[in-house]
Order: C-alpha cells, then structure tokens, then sequence
C-alpha cells in the first residue's frame, strides 16, 4: 500500500518554512517522495542531493527517480534481490551535495532546532511505514538515528530510538524491526562486494 507523505509532512513543513528563525538556513528547496510503500525494505539517507529536473518545494516520484538518479537503482536492484518492495526517505528535506552544510548549520543559533523539526517529521513518516527492515544508508545518518555517535553532532539532536541486539540476525532491531546499519550503496564510498552481499543475505533473513 502507498502512503501519500503530503498527508503528513505538509504542515510542518510549510511551519518551517514559515518560521523566521530559520530564514538563514537551507529552506528555499525541501524535496520529499511523494509517496512511500507501506509493508517495505525502507532506505534511509540523509539529505537530498541536487537534481536538475527537480523543482524546488514538490515531491517527486521515486520510481521516475531511479531512471535517472544511479543512487536510488542500486535499492531498487537490492529490493528485487530479496523478492520485496522498497521505499526511500531522506531525514533532512533541503537539498545540498555535501554532508558539511549540516556541521555548519549545527554551529548556527537555532541550527539544532532546524534539524530536529525534520527529524520529528521524518520519524512520523518511519513510523507510517511500519517497514520489514530498514536499510540505514549513511553513517551520519545512523548517529541522528541515535546510534554511532558523531562527534561532531550534539548528543541532542537525534530521534530517541532504543536498539536491541539481535544475536540471529546479527543486526539492531527498533520496535521490533531488523534495522541495518550499512555504507552507501552507490559511488565511490559504496560497499564493496563481499559487504554488499552480506548486506543482501542479513536483508533477506529479516524478511522470513
């Protein structure tokens, strides 16, 4: 089943975009899937990067998305692997190549605040998911999951999550769900094969 996230994300978004506090930072162009799958593998990244045919402020649809961006047909070739479906979610909305424009907003006056109004956001989308596993496809983004700790990263600007290890599985789980701390899955940081395929293999034992 699909979930349209405008449903969810649309107020709180337009709160930010509105707040006055927030006028110095990255808001001009938020970019969000326009729907996500229920009942799926859930991708999770850390911010978007930036697409020429993208219009600023409208979601896109993700399945047009992997023709044209290689980041996403990697998941997709993943998620065909194991025999199931896939959705993607960013845990920051606005859109910027390097992962250093996050340290810089961290540094700012209201910079926390800014991130954790996303995170707030992003984590009723996970919720809404209700994912069989989730794939989470960046370090940095794992610390603001609350795991992995980034020095860098105030201790407070994360998503409250409790992990229990599962000794099966060789893997975290969140609420239940097998949740995989992985590399990227594409460019020139991706896994290497033999991590890629321990990834498929951890994949396809959370879905039995």
């Amino acid at each position: 089943m699909r979930i349209e996230t405008l449903a969810i994300i649309k107020k709180p978004l337009e709160a930010i975009w509105a707040n006055p506090k927030y006028q110095g930072f990255p808001i001009g162009n938020f970019i969000y899937p326009k729907f996500i799958e229920t009942d799926s593998i859930l991708f999770i990244g850390i911010n978007p990067s930036l697409v020429k045919s993208q219009k600023p402020n409208e979601p896109y649809e993700l399945e047009e998305s992997v023709k044209n961006i290689p980041y996403f047909k990697k998941m997709k070739e993943l998620a065909n692997e194991c025999g199931t479906s896939w959705a993607h979610l960013d845990l920051f909305y606005f859109v910027h190549t390097s992962e250093k424009k996050i340290f810089e907003i961290v540094k700012n006056e209201n910079g926390a605040e800014f991130l954790l109004e996303q995170l707030r956001i992003t984590n009723d989308l996970i919720k809404a998911v209700k994912a069989k596993v989730i794939v989470v496809c960046n370090a940095l983004a794992a610390s603001f999951l609350g795991r992995y700790p980034n020095r860098k990263i105030s201790k407070n600007i994360k998503l409250d999550y409790q992990y229990k290890f599962d000794e099966s599985l060789g893997t975290d789980r969140w609420n239940g769900i097998p949740i995989l701390f992985s590399g990227m899955l594409s460019g020139g940081h991706a896994l290497d094969n033999g991590s890629y395929d321990r990834l498929k293999w951890q994949i396809k034992q959370s879905l039995k």
